[in-house]
């Protein structure tokens, strides 16, 4: 596992780009060949970024046992309209998460702030969100709460907080996804079977968010969190595991 994003592998000028890789069913371990995303910009293919929303991106249907699977490779997914600039990783390499999280700003830096980038792109960098996700449900969250106006370092803190009220062991599988709001309420997916199971809660509001991101104790915490890439409620459960 290298380097995943080198130069010219998120803009393409603007393209998502997508190429034919040979996957293996996990259920039956007939491979089949299928298109798997390099790069998707979501401003410029809605209906891709539609379905990373609804968490079907990638979704396949193996030809011999019907088993259907997520194929979770890594990508860029960038979106200018909405300044978003996001390493996409897949869950199984959630513990290299320190050494991958950096690769989405230095592809950033060099394809956007670089002495040979174009003066066009040199302009809108600023006001862009970097971030490192792992795995498609992790990438759907965080696009669910940008396109809901959430600070993604207080979501963090705050589904670590359901966690532990609760008594949810401290695993990636365990955290609560969040699925949108109903009126200001935020609504989660506790964990569950199938790609899209489990039972969905109201807990918080965006209120709650906006007191842990800037009063009392959690103030630093969420300074610190939001400084990083990968801001994630899986990262911190692991770090008070």
């Amino acid at each position: 596992m290298g380097r995943c994003f080198g130069a010219g592998s998120a803009y393409n000028d603007g393209m998502s780009q997508f190429e034919v890789r040979t996957k293996m069913c996990p259920a039956c371990g007939v491979s089949a060949d299928h298109e798997v995303a390099v790069s998707l910009n979501g401003e410029r293919s809605p209906e891709w970024r539609a379905t990373i929303v609804q968490e079907t991106f990638q979704l396949v249907t193996c030809r011999a046992c019907t088993r259907r699977f997520i194929i979770d490779d890594p990508f860029m997914y960038v979106d200018f309209a909405r300044k978003h600039w996001i390493g996409v990783y897949p869950r199984a390499w959630i513990s290299h998460r320190d050494r991958l999280e950096a690769q989405p700003g230095a592809a950033f830096a060099s394809e956007m702030q670089g002495p040979h980038t174009p003066a066009v792109l040199r302009e809108v960098a600023a006001g862009f969100r970097i971030r490192a996700v792992f795995g498609l449900a992790a990438l759907a969250e965080k696009l669910r709460c940008f396109d809901d106006g959430l600070d993604d370092a207080a979501l963090a803190l705050y589904q670590l907080a359901i966690m532990r009220a609760n008594r949810l062991p401290l695993l990636p599988e365990e955290v609560p996804r969040y699925m949108g709001l109903d009126g200001e309420a935020l609504v989660f997916r506790l964990r569950g079977d199938g790609p899209r199971g489990g039972r969905l809660v109201r807990a918080g509001s965006r209120a709650l968010l906006q007191l842990l991101a800037h009063e009392g104790p959690t103030a630093a915490r969420h300074a610190a969190l939001a400084a990083r890439a990968d801001i994630d409620a899986a990262r911190l459960a692991a770090e008070a595991r």
